[in-house]
This record gives structure tokens, C-alpha cells and sequence, in this order.
């Protein structure tokens, strides 16, 4: 995974964890993949309520798995991704490591 596809997993991440609800989650989502025209001209507005009715959805906790799965796959460290945090900061640890110097072998 190269840099910038693990930030906008982690900004997913992140954006899962703290949106208010599914619409602001949407809003908030589509902003990167939609141009500044799309969403004034309610082409976003109008996908995104095709979305909210739409019966057959993945739950958060499911999407969440999925992108720990790939954010914190790493076959050299086998240790679990960090506890779940409402903190942008505590999110843009990369892979899960801390930010503390690894102590000496």
C-alpha cells in the first residue's frame, strides 16, 4: 500500500469513527472523489440520498475491519492495530506503531 492510499484509509478510518451520522459520513467522503462542480451542482447530494436508501448496506464496524486489515497488515509485525481513538492524531500513526522510540534488543 503506498502512502497515499494508507492516509485515505486512515482518513476513512477516522471519518467512520467520528461522523454524526451515515449523510455526514457521505458528505464528508465524497468531498476527494467528486469535483467542486458536482457538488454544487447536486450531483452529490443526489447520489448520496440514492445511497441512504439503498437496503443492503455494510455495517461501520464491517468497513472497519476491513480497512484495519489492510492498514495494519504487515508481515513483519505481527502485534494488533492500536485500540480505536476519536483523535486524528491517534490515527495517523503509521501501521499502528507507536510514536515512542522502540527500546534497545
Amino acid at each position: 500500500m503506498d502512502l497515499y492510499l494508507r492516509r485515505w484509509g486512515l482518513f476513512v478510518r477516522w471519518l467512520i469513527e467520528v461522523a454524526p451520522s451515515e449523510r455526514a459520513f457521505l458528505e464528508g467522503f465524497f468531498l476527494d472523489i467528486y469535483t467542486a462542480r458536482a457538488h454544487l451542482d447536486g450531483t452529490v447530494d443526489a447520489f448520496i440520498e440514492e445511497v441512504l436508501a439503498f437496503p443492503y448496506k455494510q455495517e461501520p464496524e464491517d468497513v472497519q475491519q476491513f480497512l484495519d486489515a489492510l492498514l495494519y497488515h504487515d508481515t513483519t509485525d505481527r502485534r494488533s492495530p492500536p485500540p480505536r481513538s476519536s483523535s486524528p492524531a491517534a490515527v495517523t500513526q503509521p501501521l499502528g506503531r507507536s510514536s515512542a522510540a522502540p527500546s534497545p534488543s
